[in-house]
C-alpha cells in the first residue's frame, strides 16, 4: 500500500510540474 501511495504522489507531482510548465 505504501508503494502505491508513493507512486500516486510521484505521478501527481509530475502532472503538476507538467501543468506548471504548460501554463
Amino acid at each position: 500500500m505504501m508503494a502505491e501511495r508513493m507512486l500516486l504522489q510521484l505521478i501527481w507531482k509530475q502532472s503538476t510540474l507538467h501543468l506548471a510548465q504548460d501554463a
